[in-house]
């Protein structure tokens, strides 16, 4: 073999184990954390039951499972006459993708979970406000909502990492416990009931039933959400305190878009009148008077939401059709006197 073919073939040779060792080096520091650490995916959970309290809510990776979760409800928070996670079937009904799941063995066709075989949360494709509705020994012991409230990043080098999954105990609103534990536990019901009730109308020009179109915004609702603002309530502890057991009728999308278009419209009045809280007199007011002001507001739309049921179409041409309670116009005068409205006591 002549010289020359020996040296190129040693180059080629030398040429690969570089690359080799360059392969290597990247995929080490792809795989080794940086100085932040990698980022995690985490959901938050709350449960739908009376027996929970709404301050005790689950924290846990995407990486774990639909076992896991059921298992620490199960086992912790022990909602109705619920047993153990592996004493009855269960099933679990994911509201996104409507694929039902089936523990502790899996069966009847449906997607199994058990220790051995479960889903891992990120296949769920759950987000912020996604629902997964549960039935225990198939709902002869009890049923039960679970309810994603917070999708969140956390680095793999935090120290709450080792902690997850965990029971968090959240700290209600300071001034903000207005209503009792059984008037929230009647507000998330009726909720629930809003949100899972397909709405209809009738629409003329189609001569047939159609889903109904969005709910207009009422002022008093405007109000409540500005007054938050100025009270320097954040939308995040506005909704989680506030605004989820008494603004019935909206989603946490629609009411935080309106929170932070009423604020920045409240700012750039002030900044046009050179003053501070302009809008509705309220000037040097402190703080927790104005929270005050918007949880009467609240309290009074409460009352106009649990008034109303899902608005249930009928046609025209049969008997039994009814002007649904909000888009009254005469709604504040048919609930409040005048010297309510005036005095602020429900508003």
């Amino acid at each position: 073999m002549p010289k020359s073919w020996i040296n190129s073939v040693d180059q080629v040779e030398d040429q690969v184990q570089q690359l080799k060792k360059f392969v290597s080096e990247i995929m080490a520091s792809l795989a080794a954390p940086d100085a932040a650490g990698q980022p995690l995916e985490c959901l938050t959970f709350l449960i739908v039951h009376d027996d929970v309290p709404l301050t005790k809510q689950i924290d846990m990776l995407e990486t774990d499972t639909l076992y896991n979760l059921m298992e620490i409800i199960c086992h912790q928070l022990k909602p109705g006459n619920i047993g153990s996670v592996h004493a009855h079937i269960w099933l679990v009904k994911n509201k996104g993708t409507r694929i039902l799941h089936c523990g502790p063995q899996g069966g009847m066709g449906y997607v199994e979970e058990s220790p051995q075989t479960s889903s891992v949360l990120h296949e769920l494709n759950l987000e912020n406000g996604s629902q997964l509705d549960v039935q225990y020994d198939l709902g002869s012991s009890t049923c039960f909502s679970i309810v994603v409230v917070k999708k969140w990043m956390l680095s793999s080098l935090h120290a709450d990492v080792k902690l997850l999954p965990r029971i968090n105990e959240v700290q209600p609103l300071e001034g903000a416990a207005f209503l009792t534990d059984e008037e929230i536990n009647i507000s998330r019901t009726h909720r629930l009931l809003l949100e899972t009730t397909p709405e209809t109308e009738f629409s003329y020009s189609q001569n047939k039933m159609i889903k109904a179109s969005g709910r207009e915004w009422h002022q008093k609702e405007e109000d409540a959400l500005t007054l938050l603002a100025m009270a320097g309530i954040t939308f995040d502890n506005a909704w989680n305190e506030l605004l989820q057991h008494t603004m019935l009728f909206r989603s946490k999308t629609s009411a935080s878009g309106r929170y932070y278009k009423n604020k920045k419209e409240t700012a750039d009045l002030d900044m046009m009148h050179g003053t501070h809280n302009w809008l509705y007199g309220i000037g040097d007011m402190p703080q927790e008077k104005i929270l005050e002001k918007a949880k009467l507001k609240l309290k009074g739309l409460r009352k106009v939401c649990l008034g109303e049921g899902p608005r249930i179409g009928t046609s025209p041409y049969h008997p039994g059709t009814t002007i649904p309670l909000w888009m009254d116009s005469d709604i504040d005068d048919r609930h409040y006197s005048e010297s309510d409205l005036s005095s602020d006591s429900d508003y």
